[in-house]
């Protein structure tokens, strides 16, 4: 009787998509193929394990779980011509807001930790599975263009040593990820993200102010939000306040 209502229970949990067999849910990255890393001091190496997949969205879920694979040393990430792409992930103590972009070409994920020089950092992993792979760190979540073709990060770091400070700007192709704009001149506020893009040549960021905020508070979405704009002048960007609205259009 039991083993009757065991197989029942199974084929509910089946049919509901709560469960997937272990074909189902291994990775295709091929952690065993990452080569040894080099040595480093063990005080910076601050993770206990591997990186966390978020448990929803459930579709997000089970991508990750067919495309990635990790321990406390390396993140492997299949690429989408079925090969590893190996990133060291030693020095990163957080790692959150995993997730995937573009119809699965990007990994993306936040991070703190240490730079290599041991002091405290920050910032946000772009991996591409793009051919043998690729990854830049772009400092804050992404945003990507409506063509695809750019992507877009802006960050302010409270630490000192940041792969960004200010806006970025870099265009995809399949050759690579290629830097084409950064902006160092920009107001300082806090939380500062890319909230959409008009067209290919402006798009829209905001931030908190300082002052607008008290000393020892993490939670800033009840906080107004100071609007921004970022346009293409020429071959640089600027960014500006929105006075008018924003972006034409």
């Amino acid at each position: 009787m039991r083993g009757i209502i065991a197989s029942m229970a199974l084929a509910v949990a089946g049919a509901a998509g709560i469960a997937a067999s272990p074909a189902e849910a291994r990775s295709r990255a091929e952690i065993e193929r990452c080569a040894a890393l080099q040595p480093i001091d063990e005080r910076q190496i601050v993770r206990q394990t591997g990186v966390e997949i978020p448990r929803n969205p459930r579709g997000l879920r089970r991508a990750l779980e067919r495309t990635i694979d990790s321990n406390r040393q390396v993140l492997a990430v299949e690429t989408l011509s079925g090969k590893t792409y190996c990133l060291d992930i030693r020095r990163m103590a957080s790692i959150s807001k995993l997730d995937m972009k573009q119809d699965g070409r990007f990994v993306t994920f936040d991070w703190e930790g240490y730079a290599p020089n041991g002091y405290r950092s920050d910032g946000a992993i772009l991996i591409d599975r793009w051919g043998d792979g690729r990854h830049v760190d772009v400092g804050g979540t992404p945003g990507f263009s409506p063509s695809g073709q750019l992507v877009a990060a802006v960050h302010q770091s409270n630490y000192a040593f940041t792969a960004l400070e200010g806006l970025g700007i870099w265009r995809i192709s399949p050759g690579g990820i290629e830097e084409v704009a950064h902006v160092i001149n920009m107001p300082q506020l806090l939380d500062w993200r890319v909230d959409g893009w008009r067209g290919e040549n402006c798009l829209i960021l905001s931030g908190v102010r300082f002052s607008s905020v008290p000393l020892e508070v993490g939670d800033l979405s009840q906080y107004q939000r100071l609007q921004y704009v970022a346009r293409q002048n020429g071959a640089s960007w600027e960014v500006t306040y929105a006075q008018t609205g924003g972006c034409p259009g």
